[in-house]
Parts: C-alpha cells; sequence; structure tokens
C-alpha cells in the first residue's frame, strides 16, 4: 500500500496541474448559457423519440459522457492554444488534448440531439478527484461538484438530450456515505460514480466496507470509470497510451483487486458499470480463472485469493460493460462475456469527440435482434438505474 500511495503522491501534481479548473466550476456550471444556433430549443416530451427514419434506435440513453469548464481551466495559465478549438495541458510528462466537444456544452447538445441521444449520464468522479489533489478535504471536493453539477442540470431541464448525475464520494471515508445520499436523495442523482483505483488506492480492503454496503442496502448502482492519470501512468507518456492502454488495465486491476478479495462475496447484490467495454477484464478472464483452479497454496498467506466462485462467474452477477470501443468484434465478444441484458449504451462523448451516432451504428451491427438492441440502448438502463422512463411520452425524469 506504501507503494501505490507514493506512487499517487507523485501523480498528485499532475491531477492538480488540471484540477485548478474545478475550482471555478461551480461559477462556471451556473452561469447562464447562452442560446444560439447550436443550443436546442425546449421539446414536447411527446415529440422526443420521434427522431428521423435513419436513426432507428427509438429512444438512447448514453452513461458515459463527460463536461469540461474551459474558461476556468484556462485561467490556470498552463493551456496551450492548438488551433481555434483544440487546446491541449501537460501534466507531469503527458499532454492531454481537449477538444471543443469537451467543453461547450451547446455544441455537445446539438451533436447529440442529431446523433438521437435522448439522456446522457455526466460522469463527474474525475473532477472529485482533481480538487482533492489541490488539497481541498474530499468531502467538501464532492460537495462543491454535485452542487455545481446539479445547477448545470437544472439549467438545461426541458432541452434535448436530458442530463444526470451520480454522486462521487470517496469509498475510503465513512463520513462521505451521507454526502452521497444527499446528492442521490436532495439533488436528484442515480447513483453512485467511483474511480477504478482511488487515489492510488485500490478496494480490497475493509476499509472500503461501509461504502459497499452502503450501495449494496439502497441498490445503488456503481459506474467505475479509470482515473485521469492510471496506476504506472509514468511509463505511459508517448503515443497516448494514458488514456488507450493504462486506463482500461486500471479497470482490470481494480476488477481482479476485488473479485479475488472476497468483497463482492461479501457484497454479492451489488452492481458495477464498467466502462469501455469493460476495460482490460475481458482478456484476462481465463487466465484470472485458470490462478483460480491452480489455487495459492505455497504462497504467503497474504497473497492467497479469497473468493469462492469462478472470476468469471462474477461477471454476470455483478458487472456491467458500456459499449464505448470501436471494434465490432470485440463489442460482440464483450455482449456474449456479459450477457444482452448487462449491456449499456456509453460513448465517452467529450473528451473523445466522436459523435454518438458513430457508436448508435456500431450498435446495430451487433449479432442481435431489434428488441436486444432496443435493451442495450436504454431498457437496461433504466432497469438498473430505476429511471422510470416512458419512451412512449419521452422522459418522465
Amino acid at each position: 500500500m506504501m507503494m501505490e500511495r507514493r506512487s499517487f503522491l507523485a501523480s498528485a501534481g499532475a491531477i492538480a496541474a488540471s484540477a485548478a479548473v474545478l475550482k471555478g466550476a461551480t461559477a462556471a456550471m451556473a452561469a447562464p448559457v447562452e442560446k444560439n444556433e447550436a443550443s436546442p430549443a425546449a421539446i414536447d416530451p411527446k415529440e422526443a423519440v420521434n427522431r428521423p427514419a435513419n436513426k432507428p434506435a427509438r429512444f438512447v440513453v448514453d452513461v458515459h459522457q463527460h463536461w469540461l469548464p474551459l474558461e476556468a481551466l484556462k485561467k490556470t495559465g498552463r493551456l496551450r492554444q492548438v488551433d481555434g478549438d483544440t487546446w491541449a495541458i501537460e501534466t507531469q510528462g503527458i499532454s492531454s488534448l481537449i477538444y471543443r466537444d469537451f467543453y461547450d456544452i451547446n455544441l455537445a447538445s446539438k451533436v447529440n440531439t442529431e446523433a438521437g441521444v435522448n439522456l446522457r449520464f455526466l460522469l463527474p468522479s474525475m473532477e472529485v478527484t482533481a480538487l482533492a489533489a489541490t488539497g481541498m478535504p474530499m468531502l467538501d471536493a464532492s460537495k462543491k461538484v454535485h452542487d455545481a453539477t446539479a445547477q448545470l442540470i437544472a439549467q438545461h431541464r426541458g432541452h434535448n438530450p436530458g442530463s444526470i448525475s451520480l454522486a462521487t464520494v470517496s469509498p475510503f471515508e465513512t463520513a462521505s456515505i451521507a454526502e452521497a445520499e444527499r446528492a442521490i436523495k436532495d439533488l436528484g442523482f442515480k447513483g453512485l460514480c467511483l474511480e477504478s483505483s482511488w487515489m492510488g488506492r485500490w478496494y480490497d480492503t475493509e476499509e472500503v466496507y461501509p461504502y459497499f454496503e452502503f450501495a449494496q442496502a439502497n441498490g445503488y448502482p456503481i459506474v467505475m470509470h479509470p482515473p485521469q492519470l492510471p496506476y504506472g501512468y509514468p511509463i505511459m507518456n508517448k503515443y497516448r497510451l494514458e488514456e488507450t492502454v493504462g486506463r482500461p488495465a486500471d479497470t482490470a486491476m481494480s476488477v481482479a483487486r476485488m473479485i479475488s478479495s472476497g468483497l463482492l462475496d461479501r457484497y454479492p447484490d451489488v452492481q458495477i458499470v464498467l466502462v469501455h467495454m469493460g476495460g482490460g477484464v475481458i482478456p484476462i478472464l481465463g487466465r484470472l480463472d485458470f490462478a483460480h483452479r491452480l489455487g495459492y497454496e505455497g504462497l504467503p498467506a497474504d497473497q492467497h485469493a479469497h473468493n469462492k466462485l469462478l472470476p468469471s462467474e462474477y461477471i454476470r452477477r455483478n458487472f456491467y460493460a458500456d459499449t464505448m470501443g470501436f471494434n465490432l468484434p470485440m463489442l460482440n465478444a464483450v455482449v456474449k462475456a456479459f450477457g444482452v441484458d448487462r449491456m449499456l449504451f456509453g460513448t465517452d462523448y467529450g473528451p473523445v469527440p466522436i459523435s454518438p451516432a458513430e457508436h448508435i451504428a456500431l450498435v446495430n451491427q451487433l449479432d442481435l435482434n431489434a428488441s436486444q438492441r432496443e435493451d442495450i440502448f436504454w431498457r437496461n438502463a433504466n432497469r438498473l438505474f430505476h429511471l422510470s422512463l416512458d419512451t412512449t411520452a419521452g422522459s418522465s425524469l
């Protein structure tokens, strides 16, 4: 654990560099949204699903999008303008690109509407940990991000697409659970969002039991998203490897630790959504299974795994995956591994400025019938997050 904490402290400066944006996020989020041709007008709920015939899904819920307040980030003085719409920032030797789709909420709404997305989840976990890396108490960081996100969502209520969010609190601080409950019950958030590793720490420790007990007791789903700088990022300072390789690997490590520690035997009803088509989980399932079959005799006692089932058996009991991955053969494999009933539509739109229309087209090419595709586009999310959607009359949110 000490090595993991030292690794996080090394990356804290990197996260803090971009975190200054979030100190101004409340004001940026709360500021009135300008009306222009890129901002869709309020829609009649009865017309919410009457989209063009070339958009075959009759309702689409995207459980994986992001938004960044660029104007606040500019105040840090660390941005470099690439062109008129794209910016770059370097943290700990790793350069990140910030595209217009990531910060222009009007453009994002226009692109989503044209693609056929009716409802989007804005995931806030990176914002919370980034604020905490600046020295802000974790609980205060959660409250600030929750309140600011709630204001942003309220400003766009009545517009298409609708937006909802999830509560992000430290799983290592029992006192933070009350803040998660406030965000869900008072602000209308629909579950929990958790980074796959939390500031250099993992979830194979008793310290996180209260958090997972809370999630299970209340039936709150957890969307797990990798951190901005994944574990091991210092060796990924080229070719966008921290994004393309590091983040899926962080998810795989987290899932392996949760399963092997017996966490999911203690909390068998917890439901966790893995973004990026499950990250790097599916390719390693066979290896996790053979380790379980061979056992751990001969290893030190503290290196024994404690899971009761084959690791692959937890996939269809405790986990969901989204569809973000841009690879049809792999997406078909992920659907077969998780099951159609455990697949959710997700795009990572914003930081990945590729229209959700491309993701919709990919889902429509899966080896599935029309009803199964509708399950992925909205029914599974409707059930998992208790959205109470009536797609014949628009969202009831």
